[in-house]
């Protein structure tokens, strides 16, 4: 405890010390010097204040003088003041040295290497470190002379000589055996350098060693930089899921003992293992609250390296602008203080910038300086060789590339390293396929892949996962591309087989895993403070206003928070792999009869779309540009905009912007449906945002055929399998609000098509009402107001009568097989996870839904009281009563629209998602 916090017995024990240092008592200098050193780890405030009154006390041009500013240089670099503590010790070395104290110049030496390093100034803490091994070796004294050589090891692997670092440590560790605190850092130093050199299982037990240790001494603060360590060498090997818990018990000790600058440290090294995992955006917000800390701690290598991990993340991206900006810091800060594999590894990233931006001469010649600077580092030294490999390929040096990529792969493959085997496959499957060796080129793409699929399984955390394949979609799109290219049936069958792999995977995986997936109750406290905070923003989140302002940035921290509880919680992982070892004849033997699968695929800049029916698989190439698209796609939402906010403006939204999205991905299609009345639409990239079920209405006016959106072929049809429910207890549940005005009135209104329903509106629709019948019910109506969240959009959410209610929240509610229908705004949009869309149709899906009924943007609240009821006359009516006629039932009302000229901004939002029916 600091001084303010002692009892009167500590009190008057530290008093009594002082005044024997003050009376020349040699042991009371001793021990007033020891303890500032160890309240300096547990109690700063109170270690500054005590060596402050040790000064004081003694006389001037004395050892004891020398010992307490050496104490107190010890305490300012625990502070982070590092110009104040190195003044102090270069005053106390030249009064020892005047005095002719040969026993104090060692330890003054010695501190002074910390605060040098922590500045950057490598050379003179090389220089302090030797001076202070042969101070103490000039008096006798081989243990703190170890100690030295602890320090100049660290300093020396700083600087990127990590051998003659290991060297040190190693040499020095005999003598401290005996003292549990200094071997277990001289341990983690060993490690440490043992990870430079890319000998990571080595690296693995030797933290284990100096964490055990440290932990039998109880050593909190240093137990805590060895558990960060080893959870910075797990995400480097690969093991997200293990590597995270780590930080948090390293996150905690920080805590505990006041170690802000080490805590930012630490958050910054969490976010490099997300960068490793893919986890791109997540990272970004975790560098950016590393980085004021780092920098007011002026941690110059630290910033440098959370510098580098920000300007990656953002490079991989497209935000290259601000990458730059990163990068271009990492590197001088790491000039600056001389860490020389740190300004490596910015030049390299800097090479990888030039590269995006089409600079290939300068990205050239970054790369290539790096590369001579890379011989002692082999997993980096193969990083440079990929990105000198990419440089070739858009050089168009086609012998260059294949030779990097054999000595890449030679890398990867003694490196034991998925992540590079898969890049240098991809890249050797995109050179052969430029020159034409398609075979050998899909053989490449099958490597890469499943060195990828390695890599992915291999994390539990679903969001996690879902991340990591969205980084690497790349390399599915190129291995589709190349396979369409030789449009064989053969090869369209491998490219529908690797198109499955991205499409919506983690939601197939959930479905075929025993748990859907509840929540934790460790996120339950969480999850109360967001919901009551979202009641209070209400509609609109980002109000402006220093009120709302402040809410909005707890709600921020609090979606971080529980987005960092939802990565830490292992979810089980489907061994079933149906995707991977699915053909398009057993996919074809489990469609429902006439029905159809519409696969639509990135196919480099274009999109196009394989038919699959019972009878025949048709590819259809090239259908529009992915720029023709994005544009439409911009038409689309000026159209819609303009329509809500000036609704006499619905009625002269023009057709065309509609029909050329049918013209564009459905019209040539047609042909290949084989007179099939069902079709699942699965859509790619872009295309979720677009209204393609509602063109298809434009495409055939005339036409019964009833068309759904599927998240994926095969989890499409996994979906099919759930119970086929008639809905004889349907829940039907309606809030108004200023927004939506009618939706109580349109509750009752759809309630009077289902006799047995339970009805629910205005307060009786609360959270306790609603949720549990949510497990009971067959089918599931919610009337009401409805927001996307696009940066959260688990956390997009439907007002209930007390409160809103998050998609998060419905996880695993669902009775298996229900149908679930949102009349409300934006129920249908998702984001993130590339192919793996998040939001309330996910939500639902993930829980037990066989199809859900939502819209893409937001509602007309006349339009949606009268459709929906019309929705629910005509499927109450229908025969089956399933799924299939919910689909029909919509199809129905959507195209009766259209034939009445209904403007289309006002229904084409309406799908439904979910089975292949």
């Amino acid at each position: 405890p600091s001084r303010g916090f002692m009892t009167a017995a500590e009190t008057f024990e530290l008093d009594r010390l002082l005044q024997a240092v003050a009376g020349g008592d040699s042991a009371a200098v001793e021990d007033a010097s020891n303890r500032v050193r160890a309240m300096a780890l547990a109690d700063l405030s109170g270690a500054l204040d005590l060596s402050a009154r040790f000064i004081d006390v003694t006389p001037p041009a004395s050892p004891s003088r020398v010992r307490a500013m050496s104490a107190r240089a010890h305490a300012l670099c625990y502070a982070n003041d590092f110009e104040p503590a190195i003044q102090l010790l270069t005053e106390a070395r030249e009064l020892a040295e005047a005095g002719r104290f040969a026993a104090e110049l060692g330890p003054l030496w010695l501190t002074q290497v910390q605060p040098l390093a922590r500045l950057g100034r490598l050379p003179d803490a090389e220089h302090a470190a030797r001076s202070a091994r042969a101070s103490f070796l000039a008096v006798g004294a081989a243990v703190p002379a170890a100690k030295a050589g602890v320090n100049l090891g660290i300093v020396l692997r700083m600087m990127g000589r990590p051998g003659d670092a290991l060297e040190c440590f190693t040499d020095a560790l005999p003598h401290l055996f005996a003292e549990p605190l200094a071997r277990g850092m001289v341990e983690s130093n060993r490690a440490e350098a043992l990870l430079d050199l890319d000998r990571f299982d080595d690296a693995a037990r030797t933290f284990e060693t100096a964490l055990e240790v440290l932990n039998s001494g109880n050593h909190d603060h240093a137990a805590a930089v060895v558990e960060g360590n080893l959870a910075d060498l797990l995400s480097r090997r690969g093991d997200i899921d293990a590597s995270l818990p780590r930080f948090d018990n390293a996150s905690a000790r920080f805590e505990r003992v006041g170690a802000s600058a080490d805590a930012a440290r630490l958050l910054a090294e969490e976010a490099e293992a997300l960068l490793t995992a893919g986890a791109l955006r997540k990272c970004v917000r975790l560098f950016d609250r590393a980085l004021p800390a780092l920098r007011q701690s002026r941690l110059t290598r630290e910033t440098a390296r959370a510098c580098l991990g920000a300007g990656i993340a953002l490079l991989k991206l497209g935000d290259h602008n601000a990458a730059a900006e990163f990068l271009e810091e990492a590197a001088a800060t790491a000039e600056v203080c001389g860490a020389g594999p740190l300004l490596a590894e910015a030049r390299l990233a800097l090479a990888e910038a030039a590269l995006a931006a089409g600079r290939t001469d300068e990205a050239h010649r970054l790369a290539s300086a790096v590369l001579e600077c890379s011989q002692d580092r082999p997993l980096f030294r193969a990083r440079v060789i990929a990105t000198l490999a990419t440089i070739a390929m858009k050089q168009g040096d086609d012998p260059r590339v294949l030779t990097l990529i054999d000595e890449g792969l030679r890398f990867s493959r003694e490196l034991h390293a998925a992540p590079l085997a898969a890049r240098f496959n991809h890249l050797k499957a995109l050179s052969l396929a430029h020159r034409g060796d398609h075979q050998a080129a899909h053989a490449a793409f099958r490597a890469a892949i499943e060195h990828a699929e390695r890599r992915r399984t291999a994390i539990r955390a679903e969001q996690l996962r879902t991340a990591f394949l969205e980084s690497a979609e790349q390399l599915y799109h190129d291995a589709v591309s190349t396979a369409l290219d030789d449009s064989t049936p053969e090869s369209i069958r491998e490219a529908l087989r690797v198109a499955e792999l991205i499409k919506a995977r983690t939601l197939l995986e959930n479905r075929t895993a025993a748990d859907a997936g509840n929540s934790d109750s460790d996120c339950t406290e969480c999850l109360s403070r967001l919901n009551t905070l979202y009641s209070r923003l209400g509609p609109n989140v980002r109000q402006s206003g220093p009120d709302q302002s402040e809410t909005h940035a707890r709600l921020v921290e609090l979606e971080a928070q529980l987005d960092r509880l939802h990565d830490r919680r292992a979810t089980e992982v489907s061994t079933e792999r149906e995707t991977t070892h699915a053909t398009i004849d057993a996919w074809r033997k489990r469609l429902p009869a006439k029905c159809a699968a519409v696969v639509y695929l990135t196919d480099r800049d274009a999109v196009s779309a394989i038919v699959v029916t019972a009878s025949q698989t048709t590819l259809h190439r090239h259908l529009a540009t992915r720029r023709e698209i994005t544009q439409l796609a911009r038409r689309i939402g000026f159209d819609i905009e303009r329509s809500l906010a000036h609704p006499a403006a619905a009625t002269a939204a023009s057709d065309a912007t509609l029909a050329r999205v049918a013209d564009m991905l459905v019209r040539p299609l047609l042909p290949s449906f084989d007179g099939s009345d069902r079709v699942s639409l699965v859509p790619c990239r872009e295309l979720h945002a677009l209204p393609v079920t509602a063109a298809t209405l434009h495409a055939s006016p005339g036409g019964t055929t009833s068309f759904t959106l599927a998240p994926g072929f095969g989890v499409g049809l996994r979906l099919a399998e759930l119970p086929r429910r008639t809905p004889r207890r349907a829940l039907i549940i309606g809030v108004a609000d200023e927004l939506a005005p009618l939706a109580e009135e349109e509750a009752r209104d759809v309630a009077r098509h289902w006799p047995d329903a339970t009805l629910l509106t205005g307060k009786d629709a609360s959270v306790d009402a609603v949720m549990p019948s949510l497990a009971s019910a067959d089918l599931v109506h919610f009337a009401g107001h409805g927001i996307f969240d696009p940066d959260f959009p688990m956390s997009s959410r439907l007002r209930l009568g007390d409160r809103w209610v998050t998609a998060r929240e419905f996880t695993g509610r669902f009775n298996p097989g229900v149908v679930v229908v949102m009349s409300g705004c934006d129920t249908g949009q998702s984001a993130g996870g590339g192919e793996d869309r998040y939001g309330l149709t996910r939500a639902c899906l993930s829980s037990g839904a066989s199809a859900v009924v939502g819209s893409l943007w937001r509602l007309s609240d006349s339009f949606a009281r009268s459709a929906f009821v019309e929705l629910h006359a005509r499927f109450s009516a229908s025969s089956a009563c399933d799924s299939a006629s919910l689909a029909h039932a919509l199809t129905s009302v959507q195209r009766e629209h259209a034939a009445n000229r209904t403007p289309w901004p006002l229904w084409a939002g309406l799908y439904l998602k979910g089975a292949i029916l």
